[in-house]
């Protein structure tokens, strides 16, 4: 997407998300922090039978997460002024 990415590892990230008071995801730290640790403990298995059968005939879906829709998902981040422009 253009975006500049400097590979880190996590306790140096961690840390610099604890230093920056304004960073948005310093309120959800530790549980994020928990969430990432141990995903297999963290989430449960999901069946998402019953969802897929009520939606059968619907027209709704839920695609794969393929390049094109990343970007789709990111374009909107953007425009929403969630994230800042690539540039």
């Amino acid at each position: 997407m253009g975006y500049p990415f400097r590979e880190t590892d996590r306790d140096e990230w961690s840390a610099a998300v604890r230093a920056d008071r304004t960073n948005a995801l310093l309120p959800l730290l530790h549980a994020f922090e928990l969430m990432t640790s141990d995903t297999d403990a963290f989430y449960p298995q999901l069946d998402t039978a019953e969802t897929e059968a009520a939606l059968a005939g619907t027209g709704i879906d839920c695609p794969p997460l393929t390049e094109e829709l990343f970007a789709t998902h990111m374009d909107f981040f953007v425009e929403e002024g969630h994230f800042p422009p690539v540039g």
